[in-house]
């Protein structure tokens, strides 16, 4: 089969100017792998936080202190931040707390330490994304969902659900069924739980007052589709100030 014409010349040009055919070369593959690894970069970037379905629905509560020396915020809340707001503001559906606190846990003779257990309240379900690979979702305290890298670590290729894990944490110890394996959250989310606990095993560890800021406690507020983050926290500002009391009113400023 005979060559065309123009074949000829460019392999002809190539072996007359090999080194500067190389230099181009290798810098037209560099280029393009580059702006390859960055559209995926950006890609991933833009996607952040998207895998939940429902996130436009979530408002994350945080607090603003106003104090002599100037205002400082917090995105840890107090853990009856938004208590009742669902009962008093229309636009409120639930609120969904969470905290991530480490833990060992025990499987028979194996003992995992400083597992990060995720402990949330039961609306957690119904608007942060979890996909079942087997089992079911908690119904009660005793009960916890782990993902499925969590799984596959810890069990290897034998079904975990049904299996209960002795869990030595801040709260004492507690046999804890897996009702549930969950996928894992991908790399692109805010956080990426191992395990889902109930709130209730960690409700009493915390200060009830509305000026306790504890680290690491995230409080949404899960809102009807279309509700303003503006108009909100004018209603949250003047439910704060009906309820806080008056030593907190001009200090302690829930917002969204």
């Amino acid at each position: 089969m005979n060559m065309h014409p123009h074949l000829k010349f460019a392999f002809r040009a190539l072996r007359k100017h090999l080194t500067p055919s190389f230099i181009n070369f290798t810098g037209f593959t560099i280029g393009i792998t580059g702006a390859l690894l960055l559209v995926a970069i950006l890609k991933h970037d833009l996607s952040y936080d998207r895998y939940h379905q429902r996130g436009s629905e979530l408002m994350r509560m945080s607090i603003r202190l106003d104090l002599p020396s100037g205002q400082r915020h917090f995105a840890s809340t107090s853990v009856i931040s938004a208590d009742n707001l669902a009962e008093t503001l229309p636009e409120v559906e639930a609120r969904i707390r969470m905290r991530s606190m480490p833990a060992t846990i025990n499987i028979e003779e194996r003992v995992f330490a400083n597992e990060p257990i995720s402990y949330v309240d039961s609306a957690y379900f119904q608007y942060f994304r979890s996909d079942l690979m087997m089992g079911q979702f908690p119904q009660s305290r005793e009960q916890i969902l782990i993902s499925s890298r969590a799984a596959e670590r810890l069990f290897g290729d034998d079904d975990p659900v049904g299996a209960v894990l002795q869990v030595e944490a801040a709260y004492g110890n507690e046999g804890l069924m897996i009702t549930g394996v969950f996928e894992s959250y991908p790399t692109n989310t805010t956080f990426r739980p191992s395990f889902l606990a109930s709130f209730d095993l960690i409700e009493g560890l915390h200060n009830t007052n509305h000026g306790a800021i504890m680290p690491f406690l995230n409080t949404y507020l899960a809102v009807s589709p279309g509700t303003e983050a503006s108009a909100l926290n004018e209603k949250l500002t003047a439910y704060y100030e009906e309820h806080l009391p008056d030593n907190l009113i001009d200090v302690l400023k829930p917002e969204v």
